[in-house]
């Protein structure tokens, strides 16, 4: 169980951030609001599709949770199966359910570990386990109230789940999800750096 001095803890420092990034001058905040070229490419997006469509549209997807109210995933998730799971960013106000972007695509049972979904999704809500991941920690400072979590188990073998997060990360192009895209994709987006 989180107690609630890691919430608060967790809470203040990446809340301060974000208050910090709301409080920035318009000419600023395009430059640290925009991310890498995105790929719009309907080929490319229904090859990934193709790719991953029975697996990940059968999935069991959770209903999203909002990051800032920071769950407890461990009474969340019961089982000790591996996963998959989405961040994305929603602001407050939509039109016609849009617009939601997809930041970042992650799994558990990273380099073949057993660790379970629970424990991975529970790593986000300590601050010394988010200093560890610098895309991640930008992530959340940036947007804290605007993340999402949606996950879902997965039951089938590793390297399969992997193959699905580089695959969604690919279909999505996840800004935050360096480390997942395709070696190809990696070197065109070295270009645009």
């Amino acid at each position: 169980m989180i107690k609630q001095t890691t919430l608060d803890i967790l809470d203040s420092q990446l809340r301060g951030k974000y208050d910090a990034y709301l409080k920035m001058d318009k000419e600023d905040r395009y430059g640290i609001f925009s991310r890498k070229p995105i790929r719009i490419d309907p080929w490319w997006s229904n090859l990934k599709y193709q790719e991953i469509k029975d697996e990940v549209v059968n999935l069991n997807w959770s209903k999203p949770i909002k990051y800032s109210d920071l769950v407890d995933f461990k009474t969340l998730i019961t089982e000790e199966d591996k996963g998959i799971y989405l961040l994305y960013v929603q602001p407050t106000n939509l039109i016609l359910e849009l617009p939601r972007y997809l930041l970042y695509v992650g799994i558990s049972g990273v380099n073949g570990s057993e660790r379970p979904l629970r424990e991975r999704l529970n790593d986000y809500l300590y601050p010394s386990q988010i200093d560890k991941r610098a895309n991640i920690h930008k992530l959340l400072q940036m947007y804290f109230e605007e993340v999402y979590v949606v996950y879902s188990y997965y039951k089938g073998d590793f390297k399969r789940l992997e193959e699905i997060e580089t695959s969604l990360t690919e279909f999505f192009s996840a800004p935050f999800s360096d480390a997942a895209y395709e070696p190809s994709t990696k070197k065109s987006q070295s270009i645009w750096k």
